[in-house]
């Protein structure tokens, strides 16, 4: 049974993934309408390639593999691919506002073995594990996009499994850059291989590889494409005086990063550095900037246990305390989902509105009684939290009923709270 939360926001969880077996069968090729198949056309479905798991003996590659989230991708070297013929291209991608030289995709585990990076007016695929490049094409801005053209590829490169090299190019960036679920364009002949060996394609593509198919139509991205530049490394490994310098030299410190669009100000909220935020509000950083779901610095404050200091400094700025995201969740709400009972008497006291409805319906009440939290409730009640407020649900203790939230049940249904209320 889904938790609320998940019931909440139309998620469902997923049973843990079977072990692999011993010796893979031959793949399966779905039919445009099976209920299986995601996609309006047949694809090979290759799930079993993410039960595997990446190993290696090698410590340096291991590490290398994981560590691109530290670095610009400076070390990448395209120079063995420059004199090579290029392939004609025009591929198209919405991109940033600001879009600096940085890394495009960096792999969160062994299981992903490609990093994508911008850098000097060409897009370089390179793999995790070595750092070797194996695909650069030229891109240029042209207003809201980013268009890469004349594509070099290493020969024997794993581009060049499949329908054609563009069109492979095309879903590498699309599966990493934009996290969009693809299926792997492949021609007969890769198809063949991948139908019968279906594990020969965790080496090249890793878990970004879940199923192929013979044609290519993808749909547009779902958002810009971001970066991680020098100003959201710096702030990343809070490393103050590179940052300062970096904006000293013209980069961008509001330039959204890879992560939720989150710039290096909300990077400082998911630290709760106070030193960082005033370092960065003094480099002219905008601490109103939103990240996706228009979420701001104080929502992300709240919700990664952020000290109330950090609050304070924030409150300083330019920010509207009391702004909802796109859901109409306020930071009182974050509070709330969190557990956070210490930072509900600061939020109300700057304002935080205790009956604000998020778009489905709820006050910050009735989300602490559903999760269970019941400090943070009290933490609501004693601030004059509406102990009847509606909602689809009923009121937070029909919530906390329905959820099986015991505590919460016998806190919202105590005649003293009532009686509280009344007085």
């Amino acid at each position: 049974m889904p938790r609320w939360w998940d019931k909440l926001l139309g998620r469902d969880e997923k049973p843990p993934a079977a072990p692999a077996p011993a010796k893979p069968e031959p793949a399966k090729w779905l039919a445009a309408g099976d209920p299986r198949n995601p996609f309006e056309y047949p694809i090979l479905d290759l799930m079993k390639l993410l039960q595997l798991i990446a190993a290696s003996e090698d410590p340096a590659a291991a590490a290398r593999s994981t560590s691109w989230g530290g670095t610009t991708g400076v070390e990448l070297d395209p120079a063995p691919l420059l004199g090579l013929p290029p392939v004609e291209c025009s591929l198209r991608y919405p991109a940033a506002r600001s879009l600096p030289d940085g890394i495009l995709y960096a792999p969160p585990s062994m299981d992903f073995k490609w990093v994508l990076a911008l850098r000097d007016g060409r897009l370089l695929a390179a793999r995790s594990w070595s750092g070797e490049v194996q695909a650069i094409a030229e891109a240029r801005r042209d207003g809201d996009e980013l268009v890469l053209e004349r594509l070099r590829t290493a020969p024997g490169s794993a581009l060049h499994l499949g329908l054609g090299v563009v069109p492979v190019f095309d879903w590498l960036i699309r599966v990493h850059a934009f996290d969009q679920r693809l299926p792997l364009p492949v021609d007969e002949g890769s198809a063949k291989i991948l139908e019968s060996v279906p594990y020969s394609g965790f080496a090249p593509f890793g878990h970004a590889l879940f199923c192929a198919a013979r044609q290519w139509s993808p749909p547009p991205p779902p958002r810009p494409l971001r970066s991680d530049g020098e100003v959201i490394v710096a702030a990343r490994l809070k490393d103050c005086a590179r940052l300062e310098g970096a904006v000293k030299a013209g980069a961008d410190v509001d330039a959204p990063g890879t992560y939720g669009g989150y710039t290096a100000l909300h990077l400082s909220a998911v630290r709760g550095d106070v030193d960082l935020l005033r370092v960065l509000l003094r480099s002219g950083a905008n601490a109103a900037a939103l990240a996706d779901r228009a979420t701001h610095a104080l929502v992300i404050a709240v919700v990664h246990r952020a000290p109330l200091a950090y609050f304070d400094a924030l409150a300083e700025s330019s920010l509207d305390l009391k702004l909802p995201n796109a859901d109409g969740f306020t930071a009182l709400h974050a509070a709330a989902e969190a557990g956070r009972a210490d930072a509900v008497p600061w939020l109300v006291a700057h304002g935080l509105p205790l009956e604000a409805h998020t778009r489905h319906g709820h006050t910050a009440l009735h989300i602490a009684a559903a999760l269970g939290h019941a400090a943070a409730a009290q933490a609501l009640l004693d601030a004059g939290a509406e102990l009847n407020a509606p909602s689809p649900g009923g009121t937070p203790l029909d919530v906390a009923r329905a959820e099986n939230k015991p505590e919460l049940v016998a806190l919202l249904s105590d005649p003293r709270v009532a009686s509280a209320r009344a007085r």
